[in-house]
Parts: structure tokens; sequence; C-alpha cells
């Protein structure tokens, strides 16, 4: 008699303990099918790691949905994305022969056995990279974004673990499992930003891409509004973590200007100490947003690929009006409701809506 073959668990209802004994406290329901949205408030720098009796709700509440999986702190996750026009395993290769071979190491994917996947490793609980190391790649943390997991399906994928030496499994790993990140990889990590002392405006150069060039240009005109100054910082910070998540080069740096631009500029109402922390909960606040809600406009790679030609306006079709009768009185035609527009902004990332000018917040 052939013995019973265990039940694979289909949805978070049944997969959730199974985390939670492996010692994955940041285990979050997805609805079905989807990779987003994750519950609020459970994200980002400032989000809550769920309790027993919380993961007990979502378990009757969300048993069919998808699994996320926040990382706790001390574990990262590299993100390879190598398909379509998305070319990480070309990145991936590049970052190891500056930084060194990345260990062998378990892995989450729902594309086979092919570059596409998150590899995880223990780190230092204190380290932060950034978001975006290189073009198709993505640095995972307890503050940027989560992982879908296994037992998830998205359009038809199952999502799978594999353990280091790319056999399937049908369990997650523990956190013990995991190789260490190397010590060179540490490198990634973000600058510290400049501190007032040694603060000088840094040129704008060519390796910026044009949606930095304009958001920065934007931010530094917006500091010469006194008393506005907070207000008109708000919508270039989200913009510009939300373009170097996307991998826009100079995004950091644009950021890094800023910040020493607004403590210099804020300096008649607030000390440096204020204005730094000042600065911090807008970019952290951009952080959790971005992390959390998916890019509309994709990476910057995809974006240069899709870059429009130059618009061609189609010949004139209108007819020529005719002409007055003699002693008739004129009539003021209608204006032509139609035009061509340049749509390159919308595609490239330049492109802003109107910032509104009434009931602004004074500072």
């Amino acid at each position: 008699m052939t013995a019973a073959q265990p039940t694979q668990p289909t949805g978070y209802g049944r997969a959730a303990s199974i985390y939670r004994r492996a010692g994955w406290d940041g285990v979050l329901p997805l609805e079905r099918g989807a990779k987003w949205p994750p519950p609020d408030g459970h994200t980002g720098y400032e989000g809550a790691w769920p309790t027993g009796q919380q993961i007990l709700e979502w378990v009757t509440a969300r048993r069919d949905g998808n699994v996320a999986l926040r990382l706790p702190r001390g574990v990262v996750g590299i993100d390879v994305d190598n398909y379509g026009s998305k070319k990480g395993g070309d990145t991936l290769a590049e970052l190891e022969g500056r930084y060194g071979p990345l260990p062998a190491t378990w892995s989450s994917t729902s594309r086979g056995d092919g570059p596409s996947r998150i590899h995880l490793f223990r780190c230092p609980e204190d380290l932060k990279l950034p978001g975006v190391p290189g073009s198709s790649i993505e640095a995972i943390q307890y503050h940027h974004r989560y992982c879908v997991v296994w037992p998830s399906v998205v359009e038809g994928r199952r999502y799978r673990w594999y353990t280091p030496d790319g056999t399937p499994a049908d369990r997650p790993p523990r956190i013990n499992e995991l190789a260490w990140l190397p010590e060179d990889w540490h490198r990634l990590e973000r600058r510290p930003r400049p501190v007032l002392d040694n603060y000088a405006p840094r040129a704008v150069t060519g390796d910026w891409s044009k949606a930095v060039e304009k958001y920065h240009a934007e931010g530094v005109a917006g500091l010469g509004d006194v008393g506005g100054r907070h207000d008109a910082m708000l919508p270039v910070i989200m913009t510009l973590v939300r373009l170097d998540h996307d991998g826009h080069p100079g995004a950091n740096e644009a950021l890094d200007d800023l910040r020493g631009r607004f403590i210099v500029a804020v300096g008649d109402r607030s000390s440096a100490a204020q204005a730094e922390a000042e600065w911090q909960r807008m970019e952290d606040g951009a952080g959790d947003h971005v992390a959390t809600t998916p890019s509309l406009r994709g990476s910057y790679e995809d974006l240069k690929r899709r870059e429009p030609p130059a618009p061609v306006l189609p010949p004139s079709t209108k007819q020529a009006a005719p002409e007055p009768d003699e002693g008739a009185d004129e009539e003021e035609q209608p204006p032509d409701e139609w035009d061509c527009i340049d749509l390159a902004p919308y595609v490239d990332g330049t492109h802003q809506p109107p910032r509104p000018t009434l009931l602004r917040r004074r500072t």
C-alpha cells in the first residue's frame, strides 16, 4: 500500500504557520493571484511586525491569498530580474566581477531554474544596501519591499524555493540555513548623506538622467519659496526616490545635494539638526511609499529602450476657409480642439502635473 503524500499548502491560510515555525515573523497575506498590495502598516521603516493574533485573523480572512515575506533585519535578498528586456543576469555578473562571487544560497522564483530569482543571504543587522545596486537588480531588506514566495501563484506561475544546489524544495529555508553575504558586498552600502559642515552644492553633470536633472532643478527652484519650502520638497523627494528605485543615474546624488541645500535654506527657522530630521522624515516617508507601491514608469533601462522617436506631424487635412462675402459680417471661427503633443516626457518620467497653489502648508 502506497503511503499518502502530504498535502501541499495552496494559500496563505496553510502556509503562514509553516513560515512562522521556520522563524519568519513577517509573513503577510496578499490577494489571490496578486503581488500587491500588502496589508497597511506592515512594511517600510515604520512597519509593524504582525502578532500571532493578527496572523490568525488573516488566516481566516485571506485563506486562499498569496504569501508575502517581509525580510527581518539581518537578511537581504538580491532580486535579479532576467526576462524580456530585463538583463539582471548580466548586471549580476558585472557586480560579481567587482565585489567577488556570491556563495550558493537559498533562492525563490516563479521562473524555473534560470537567473531570475531572489537570492537570500544573512548579513549584519545594521547593513543597509542601496535599493537598486544595478540595472534590473534590487536589494530587498526589512525596510524596502518584500518577497512574494511559495506557494503563491501569479500569472499561472507558482513560486518555488530552491536549495543552494538548485534543487526545488517545498518548504521555506530557516534563517540559519542562508549563506552569509560576503563582506566585500557590504561596499554596496549607500554612503552617508553629507553633513552641513562639508556641504557644497553639486553641479549637474551629464551622467544624470533627464528626469533627475528636471526634478533636481525643480527642487532648487522650490527652495526659493520662502514659507513653502517643505511643501515644495515633498513631491520632488517622492519623485527622486522613485527614480532612484527605478535605476535612474544621479537620483541619489540629487537627493544628497538637495538635502544640503534644504538644511541651509531653512536655517532661518530651524537648527541644522532640526532641518536634518525634517528632511529625513520626508525621505523615509517617500521610501516607505515607493517600497510598497508598484512603479508605473518601469526601469530606466526599459524607458531608454522604449524612448519614442521625434514626433512626426501629419500633413494638415483641414480645408481652407471660404472667402467671406464682401460686406458680410465676419464670424469668429471656433478654435481647433485637437493638436499633436510630444509624449516623450510621459514616457521618460519627466512629465509632472501642475502643482496646486491654493491651501498650501506654510512652514
